[in-house]
């Protein structure tokens, strides 16, 4: 029973680190130097799902995050909407192509994927006249180097957290293989 709790609980447990993950990088990262540095929580979460999450599943998480983006940030609506789905929708589909399961290869996908939401985001602006252009090209490469090494430390940290909460298909299959051994009486 307890097993079945925590699986059900995956999606509000992460969503509530999205929360906490937000909550604490606009706070902590809110001077200039070093607000090139602050994590990308959400997108490593959406990177989470596009990876590990079946398509529906990973789509729906993928709105309900780029809705709480959408709804700390001051940004127009829609803009993370739009840039958070077409990185999901990108990389769920390139990981249909190509074998990323490895710790630095994923590392190196949030990497590109946030030097892409920072291109989605500034030409969206941009198209709308709305955007410090030339302010925001200058750390955008700081900002998307940034993210290796949270997304290389923070990917073992969220298959740990699936291990525990029964959503890893690794946990749910040895889940299914003890209960084989107990009902055959080892």
């Amino acid at each position: 029973m307890k097993r079945i709790i925590l699986r059900l609980f995956n999606a509000p447990f992460l969503i509530l680190i999205a929360v906490m993950g937000t909550a604490i990088q606009t706070s902590l990262f809110v001077w200039k130097p070093i607000a090139v540095f602050q994590p990308q929580i959400t997108l490593l979460l959406v990177l989470w799902c596009a990876f590990e999450r079946e398509f529906l599943e990973g789509g729906i998480l993928t709105l309900i995050l780029a809705n709480l983006a959408e709804i700390h940030s001051a940004a127009i609506s829609g803009l993370y909407l739009v840039s958070y789905m077409s990185i999901f929708l990108a990389v769920r589909g390139s990981a249909k192509l190509m074998l990323v399961d490895q710790r630095n290869g994923r590392a190196v996908v949030a990497g590109f994927a946030a030097l892409a939401n920072s291109m989605i985001l500034i030409s969206v602006l941009h198209l709308l006249k709305s955007a410090q252009f030339e302010v925001s090209v200058v750390s955008l490469v700081l900002s998307s180097l940034a993210q290796l090494p949270y997304a290389y430390f923070g990917f073992p940290l969220l298959r740990r957290f699936d291990w525990k909460t029964f959503k890893s298909d690794r946990a749910h299959q040895a889940l299914e293989d003890e209960s084989l051994i107990e009902a055959e009486g080892f």
